[in-house]
């Protein structure tokens, strides 16, 4: 299993359902206040294959979804 400090800037990572590369860039907070704010961290990430930015709780990131392929 993974933690946090695992997510290091520009690792590479699979999705296991789909096979999908991404790299994630690190690990970012919410910036919206008030009833919007979302308290929890998510991890930022670059899509290879779809060519796009996602971002993913970190808590569901590394429930096993993923896999990481470099360090």
């Amino acid at each position: 299993m993974y933690t946090k400090e695992d997510v290091t800037p520009w690792s590479f990572w699979r999705h296991v359902a789909t096979n999908s590369t991404y790299v994630a860039l690190g690990i970012g907070m919410c910036s919206t206040n008030g009833e919007r704010e979302h308290k929890e961290e998510s991890v930022i990430y670059y899509s290879t294959t779809h060519n796009h930015l996602c971002y993913r709780e970190v808590s569901e990131f590394l429930d096993g979804r993923f896999i990481k392929l470099s360090k």
